[in-house]
């Protein structure tokens, strides 16, 4: 049943009007009738409409109007810069009219939000008008209900001339009670008032499209209506004027889209040449985010004589609608940022700044699309144990990997204070070949990411000749009565001074001579609360006790395993920016309300306040458990809230064990790979906008499990998330 017949028993309900205007603006504003004078300034634009909804591949025209310091408004539709917050949801176009003029209009891409900005100067710098929003939904007839009312037509080209026997496409766009426009070509009239000058028809393209056009039959001039009657009757669209000449006889504008990027003016409104005027620009300049990002801000100064000033920290900084993204200001352990833009739930609003010199206010806006996230770490942590006996194994391995799907690998090559790689401050394991390099190599060539994996804070039960505890054995993390702690495979070490510095060397050694893409640090805690004694740290800790500044051990070496987050982030940014530090941190941070289970900070390993602080850029819990386990508390969901809500704008990428738990705690109690679970939680992390999800560990799957994961979750590639906070 066709949905766009007469409405005007609803019309007259919803007190609309059906007449012929379409809701798209069909004319531009004051054209010609004032002209700027010499000293004025331009004070405002306004980009109308200020909201759009429309289909994918439907358009709506847009206008611009540019108001002077003197009253002066002027029609600055193809004089300013368009700017689309994503341009994988919509687009900007310009149509070239058969009398010389042009029109400019956003069509729809995909679904989802986004929005428009327009400016004096590219991507939305300079002086800016606020943003449109921009909402493409399918509300194509086929998914709105039955008895939807249609309000408006506007046809494209909204003038048409055309040599005779030439062809020119013409659609039609509706738009629904509810606004949204959609294209309804192939449920509308097109009628020629006189049919000798031109005709309509409708041929069919490669894609099986139905292409309505128009062609010249003789010269002259006629009309076209779309109309939802026959004969222009009905809800019709305002009239067309086709030309017809003959060949030759003139200029003819080319049909359709114009190819040299519509999004730029014809002739810019903002060309100062005699007498520049100073601008603001604002950074970042693409604003696309998703849920809990947070970006740096800058605020740059250009004055009249081009000398550049950063003024981020005196500028007024604001965001349009804080329900979508907030501003933020803070100031972190060591990056140097203060002021930041953090996403908060889908939608589309503005970032704005204002900065006062020489008597006037300059103002810059820019867009800002918070969606669901595009990209998905796939992470794969590969303890050292099974990263490769040889240099065709390792390769072997992170080919494997790459093939099915994973674009992250976190590759450990260092666990006990002897390493995988060539080190001159560790013993080595392999004094033949270097693991990390082959490993990084075959991630380059297979394009996935590599991540130097090492434990922090723990030695071999037997130490090698050459270990840093043969040298220093009063590093060895001792009880409160002076005990080492018990054999759990590792021999623990305690925080103090000295031996961060040694870490650090560690950590700086990796990032100047290996193009990793990341740290990633693991046993960066105590194994129990009170422990972690050492003679140095004894005598600090009463020094800071009588102080007042500790209460407790637990305090105090929870500030420890903090100093050694913080120098490891330290020596990351300062040798290699570009590296993320990532922590495999303790799964659960506090007990719940209701729950038996204790754990996290009982570890000493503060991961919110390392976020908080900004010493780390990515927590990747050990979340070994599933949904619901002990009765809720270990609930894989709830602890991935539970980070997600105490991120502080840093990324969350959230692990999973292989295999289900042996534990009667457990839902699943068969300490096997189930896909279905696997599955399950990835797309439980992707469904509250994760930076993605990482597996422990390489060894529990097997080619079957590999196989099904390619098949499942990671049937279609994708990006690991990059790194925006800093």
């Amino acid at each position: 049943m066709m949905r766009l017949l007469p409405l005007a028993l609803l019309c007259a309900a919803f007190g609309l009007n059906c007449g012929g205007e379409a809701i798209v603006p069909g004319t531009p504003g004051n054209t010609g009738v004032c002209s700027p004078g010499t000293d004025s300034v331009l004070t405002a634009l306004e980009l109308t409409p200020t909201s759009v909804s429309l289909s994918p591949g439907a358009r709506v025209q847009l206008s611009v109007k540019a108001t002077y310091s003197d009253g002066c408004s002027i029609d600055a539709t193809n004089a300013v810069y368009l700017t689309i917050g994503d341009s994988s949801l919509a687009k900007i176009g310009r149509e070239k009219l058969g009398d010389g003029s042009s029109i400019r209009y956003v069509e729809g891409v995909a679904v989802g939000q986004t929005s428009l900005i327009a400016s004096t100067q590219k991507g939305g710098a300079g002086f800016a008008s606020a943003a449109t929003s921009i909402d493409i939904a399918d509300c194509s007839v086929a998914s709105v209900p039955e008895g939807t009312p249609v309000v408006a037509l506007t046809t494209f080209p909204s003038l048409i001339q055309i040599e005779t026997g030439a062809s020119t496409r013409v659609q039609a766009f509706a738009t629904w009670t509810t606004g949204c426009v959609f294209d309804a070509s192939d449920r509308i009239h097109f009628t020629v008032a006189d049919t000798s000058v031109a005709s309509m028809g409708v041929s069919t393209n490669a894609s099986g499209e139905s292409i309505h056009q128009i062609t010249g039959q003789s010269v002259g001039t006629t009309t076209l209506i779309a109309s939802l009657k026959a004969n222009g009757e009905g809800l019709a669209a305002s009239p067309v004027t086709v030309n017809v000449i003959a060949p030759g006889s003139g200029t003819l504008q080319p049909p359709g889209d114009n190819t040299d990027q519509p999004d730029q003016p014809d002739q810019p409104i903002d060309q100062p040449v005699d007498t520049p005027e100073p601008t603001l620009t604002l950074y970042p300049a693409n604003l696309d985010m998703s849920p809990v990002d947070r970006m740096p801000i800058q605020v740059v100064l250009t004055k009249a004589d081009g000398v550049t000033q950063d003024v981020t920290s005196l500028a007024t900084i604001a965001t349009g609608d804080s329900a979508i993204a907030k501003f933020v200001e803070v100031s972190l352990a060591v990056d140097k940022a203060t002021r930041f833009v953090e996403a908060v739930a889908h939608g589309a609003t503005t970032l704005s700044a204002s900065y006062a010199v020489d008597g006037k206010t300059l103002t810059v806006s820019r867009p800002i699309t918070v969606k669901k996230r595009a990209t998905e770490t796939r992470g794969i942590w590969v303890s050292r144990w099974n990263i490769g006996t040889s240099e065709s194994a390792v390769r072997a391995n992170i080919q494997k990997f790459a093939q099915h799907g994973f674009n992250a690998v976190f590759f450990q090559v260092m666990g006990d204070g002897t390493a995988y790689y060539d080190s001159k401050i560790l013993p080595k394991k392999n004094a033949s070949w270097d693991a990390l390099a082959v490993a990084i190599d075959e991630a380059r060539k297979q394009g996935v990411e590599l991540h130097a994996y090492i434990n922090a804070l723990v030695g071999p039960t037997s130490v090698p000749s050459g270990h840093i505890l043969e040298k220093h054995p009063e590093f060895i993390c001792l009880d409160a009565s002076g005990n080492a702690y018990p054999n759990d495979g590792y021999t623990w070490i305690a925080a103090d001074d000295a031996y961060i510095e040694h870490y650090r060397l560690v950590v700086r050694e990796i990032v100047q001579n290996y193009d990793v893409d990341g740290i990633h640090v693991d046993r960066i805690r105590s194994p129990s609360k009170d422990t972690c004694h050492s003679p140095a740290l004894d005598a600090l800790y009463a020094t800071e006790k009588a102080a007042g500044r500790v209460s407790s051990w637990s305090e105090f070496y929870t500030g420890r395993v903090t100093k050694i987050m913080q120098a490891i982030y330290e020596e990351v940014v300062a040798h290699k920016p570009s590296a993320l530090v990532s922590v495999a941190a303790w799964g659960i941070y506090k007990k719940f309300s209701g729950c038996g289970t204790s754990q996290g900070i009982d570890y000493n390993q503060d991961t919110v306040a390392w976020a908080e602080m900004g010493i780390v850029d990515a927590l990747m819990p050990m979340t070994y458990w599933d949904f619901d386990a002990y009765g809720g508390c270990a609930d894989w969901g709830r602890l991935a809230d539970f980070f997600k809500a105490n991120l502080h704008g840093r990324m969350l990428v959230m692990g999973m064990h292989a295999t289900e738990s042996n534990s009667p705690n457990h839902m699943y109690t068969d300490g096997k790979v189930h896909l279905d679970r696997i599955t399950a939680r990835i797309d439980y992390a992707r469904s509250i906008d994760l930076a993605g999800t990482v597996i422990f560990a390489s060894n529990y799957l097997s080619d079957a499990d590999w196989d099904g994961i390619l098949a499942g979750p990671y049937a279609t590639d994708a990006d690991p998330t990059p790194m925006v906070h800093r």
